[in-house]
């Protein structure tokens, strides 16, 4: 019982009828009535004697929550005190109010973090492409799409390619990036695979779902260290080129999905859920910028920047989207 309720009985307690006279009564009163909100009036005594009625509390049944207001009891007869009138019920207990719905957090805009200018440059629309895009790599030969089930060769007008893709066109992945076509790599849930003469393989400690790929290539060749977003995880997770887990950057409340090394050496990630290209502060410490993409089709999967351009597939259209971004946020 709530403390309103009591201070409720305790008050109704008080105000009962009190005695006026010895002589027995004749009549007995008129009880209390229920009063509307909680405000009854006490009953009236008789005229020769009989008990007063009781104040009256909102609610005819008994309540859970909220007590209703007190009513004021009546004093008793001319010939004869009443007795004190019974504590009211407690009121009905008021409905609670729903609580509201909690607004969605924005990855990029919501953080106040500044906005890279971007254009449409064109697009591209891949023929016969029989499956879902998870990402793609460009480079002097064309674009490569991969497939959970393949991987696919077009040139740059979109028509389809017949040379096999490197590592076997059979070879299904959520990510690729590759050195020269020479070395590509793919990876898939918790597996990283690379190619050069020969399949290699190696499981990724942390990762759980792999999307995207970007491995920080060298100049001399080769790669030291690379990049996996993770959509499971929600980060983006640091290897070596053996895949020892370096660092990982949390970026909650996203679907990451492709990863992507600009020109000037920064990385990005795309957050799938609000179409946004996330750049990551050179430190690896967090998400210094971002990037609206222009509305192509839904659920972009992959990037890749080939020279200036940045190109960018999806899984619920065979069309490819090529953009740039500002020479300051790309570093041309």
């Amino acid at each position: 019982m709530t403390s309103s309720a009591l201070v409720s009985i305790a008050l109704a307690v008080a105000c009962g009828g009190k005695s006026a006279d010895t002589t027995p009564g004749t009549r007995a009163g008129v009880g209390g009535t229920l009063g509307v909100s909680g405000a009854g009036n006490g009953g009236r005594g008789g005229n020769s004697g009989g008990s007063a009625g009781g104040g009256a509390v909102s609610g005819a049944s008994p309540g859970g929550q909220g007590a209703g207001l007190v009513g004021t009891g009546a004093s008793g007869g001319n010939q004869s005190g009443g007795s004190s009138g019974a504590a009211g019920n407690l009121g009905v207990a008021g409905l609670s109010g729903t609580a509201g719905v909690t607004g969605e957090a924005g990855s990029g805009g919501a953080l106040n973090l500044p906005e890279l200018p971007i254009t449409l440059e064109s697009e591209i629309t891949l023929a016969a492409l029989p499956e879902p895009a998870e990402d793609i790599y460009v480079g002097v030969e064309g674009l490569l799409i991969v497939t959970q089930q393949q991987q696919h060769r077009y040139d740059f007008e979109g028509a389809p390619l017949s040379d096999p893709a490197p590592g076997g066109s059979r070879t299904g992945a959520t990510g690729v990036d590759a050195f020269e076509t020479r070395w590509v790599a793919t990876v898939n849930q918790s597996a990283f695979a690379w190619y050069e003469f020969e399949v290699q393989v190696q499981l990724l400690s942390g990762a759980q779902a792999a999307t995207g790929l970007a491995m920080d290539t060298q100049e001399s060749g080769g790669f030291e260290r690379f990049f996996v977003s993770d959509s499971a995880v929600g980060a983006v997770l640091e290897y070596t080129s053996s895949g020892a887990p370096l660092r990982d950057l949390p970026i909650p409340d996203t679907d990451l999905q492709g990863m992507a090394r600009a020109p000037d050496g920064k990385f990005f990630a795309l957050d799938a859920k609000r179409s946004e290209l996330l750049r990551l502060s050179s430190d690896f410490s967090e998400v210094d910028a971002f990037a609206k993409l222009p509305t192509v089709a839904n659920e972009p999967t992959g990037i890749h920047w080939f020279e200036e351009t940045l190109y960018v597939c999806f899984r619920d259209s065979d069309r490819v989207a090529l953009v740039r971004l500002s020479p300051e946020s790309n570093g041309q």
